[in-house]
């Protein structure tokens, strides 16, 4: 009704007024209300979080803050450190979110932030033990298939000695999300010896396991825990020094031996999770994850 009211001059006088005393009196609200919205994304965000011992998560504010009349959305850059402060690199670009629908909160996780945290997480020692059925369940089928394919190229081989076995892995775990699933593709290297009491060592053969993991995905107490099986492997010689070539019959009972021995050790490292950032205090509850 104003404009219809006032006369051209007194519209402006009044627009003018209004104009130079507003903006003194919103900035400052509107500046406290700001800052203690930064206040509290910083104090719920810029927290270093211990992933076991072997390193450190800190989640911070890649750039500012960005709202709508709908939504608030931010990009976090989550620095994965090793213990000593080396920084483990991996992509930090926004994802692209589903949308927000009747959600309190979508947040995505990015696939190289994963690989770089499974690195992390994923540092089991070199395991040594001997091939009996008290550490799995297959291991006299396991030495009755490598004794069967040594006998003819190993005169010095002891027929009757048990074997030996070492696990160790092979590189980095790579973590791969396709819709609705994901897996890990993690190698391992198997050296089979003979412990000789009078002498050195004897190496039979060195495998190489390519696994493939299927990964069940949950959150509990604020982080994303995954749990491994194993879905595939892909079991190839790598070296020999008692002449085997074919290893094809061995990869059942390599397959027993993984499950039973390395399995358990990789979801151990896997029980504590990955942490995840705290967003003004909203409670992980009721989580749906979309792969």
């Amino acid at each position: 009704l104003l404009p219809s009211l006032l006369s051209a001059s007194i519209n402006d006088i009044v627009l003018r007024q209004l104009t130079a005393t507003l903006p003194g009196l919103l900035c400052p609200v509107l500046d406290i209300v700001v800052n203690l919205v930064n206040i509290q994304l910083l104090a719920t965000l810029n927290l270093v979080t211990p992933v076991g011992t072997a390193g450190t998560v800190h989640y911070q504010l890649a750039n500012s803050p960005f709202a709508s009349s709908l939504y608030l959305r931010l990009d976090l850059n989550g620095l994965v450190k090793q213990v000593g402060g080396s920084i483990i690199p991996h992509d930090s670009s926004p994802c692209v979110l589903p949308p927000l629908l009747d959600k309190l909160m979508v947040m995505g996780v990015h696939q190289s932030f994963l690989n770089a945290v499974l690195s992390l997480m994923i540092q089991i020692p070199p395991q040594t033990f001997s091939c009996t059925p008290d550490v799995f369940s297959s291991a006299s089928h396991l030495q009755e298939a490598i004794m069967s394919l040594v006998s003819s190229g190993c005169s010095t081989c002891p027929g009757t000695s048990g074997l030996s076995l070492k696990l160790m892995l092979s590189g980095n775990p790579l973590i791969l999300l396709v819709e609705n699933k994901a897996t890990i593709q993690l190698s391992v290297l198997i050296q089979v010896f003979i412990k000789r009491l009078d002498g050195p060592n004897i190496n039979l053969l060195l495998l190489k396991a390519d696994l493939l993991l299927n990964v069940r995905v949950s959150v509990t107490g604020g982080r994303l825990v995954l749990g491994l099986s194993l879905g595939s492997t892909a079991l190839s010689l790598e070296s020999s020094e008692v002449g085997i070539i074919n290893v094809s019959i061995l990869k059942p009972h390599c397959n027993s031996l993984l499950v039973e021995t390395l399995l358990p050790l990789l979801n151990g490292a896997l029980r504590i999770g990955i942490p995840l950032p705290k967003v003004l205090g909203i409670a992980f509850v009721r989580v749906a994850i979309q792969i």
